[in-house]
């Protein structure tokens, strides 16, 4: 049973526009008997729109400040990767594959830093080849974080095509991703077997290491 105490404190807590959060830490009632008080009581309904209000808003600034550690801590994680990849490179940099295959990803992959994969896409199998070597000796990926995808033209033999592909990049059933087909015809058929796309499992952290790298390797070709 509550004493009239605490049920008025709750009360006047209510009123005042504070959370069943902060009343239940404040007066030790639990948030459902709570509830059965305020049910029982007839609050204005101006109280009640304020206390809404109030919790909308102490909501948001809850959850900008959540965003707010959340972003910083990323960025801090982010900071550190990049400067991973400058002892990285540093070690690197001589390496005759480990530069080509950046120039190879500058020049064919995605480097947009929203997205939080490597991908990269040719017609050209060695290309992938080359690039699926570079993320295993480099990046350390296992080879099921590799996945390959294959977009092709609908009057294209699609099992070929996979089969191909597969064949070429020595890849397992497990490395595969659903297909997908343009509709129409390609007019002059060039694209025998369609466009062969690699997309590199392992989140942002990877690719925020490559891009580094990328931007180390430009600075290192092109200085005086």
């Amino acid at each position: 049973m509550i004493i009239p105490e605490l049920r008025q404190k709750a009360l006047d807590l209510r009123r005042k526009g504070h959370s069943y959060n902060v009343i239940s830490r404040e007066t030790g009632i639990s948030k459902g008997t709570l509830s059965y008080i305020y049910n029982r009581v007839n609050l204005p309904e101006e109280i009640l729109l304020n206390n809404k209000k109030r919790n909308r808003e102490e909501s948001g600034k809850r959850i900008m400040i959540v965003n707010a550690v959340r972003k910083a801590v990323l960025e801090n994680k982010y900071h550190q990767i990049e400067h991973e990849a400058e002892k990285t490179f540093q070690i690197y940099k001589n390496d005759t594959i480990f530069i080509a295959s950046l120039m190879l990803y500058l020049g064919e992959g995605d480097k947009s830093d929203i997205g939080h994969s490597l991908r990269i896409s040719n017609t050209d199998p060695y290309v992938l080849k080359i690039f699926i070597e570079f993320v295993k000796k480099y990046c350390h990926i296992p080879r099921e974080n590799i996945k390959f995808w294959m977009l092709g033209y609908k009057d294209l033999d699609i099992d070929k095509c996979i089969s191909w592909w597969k064949k070429e990049l020595d890849l397992k059933e497990t490395n595969m991703y659903k297909t997908q087909i343009i509709t129409g015809k390609h007019k002059s058929k060039r694209l025998l077997y369609g466009v062969g796309n690699i997309t590199i499992l392992g989140g942002k952290t990877i690719k925020v290491g490559v891009l580094r790298w990328i931007k180390l390797m430009c600075e290192y070709l092109t200085r005086p």
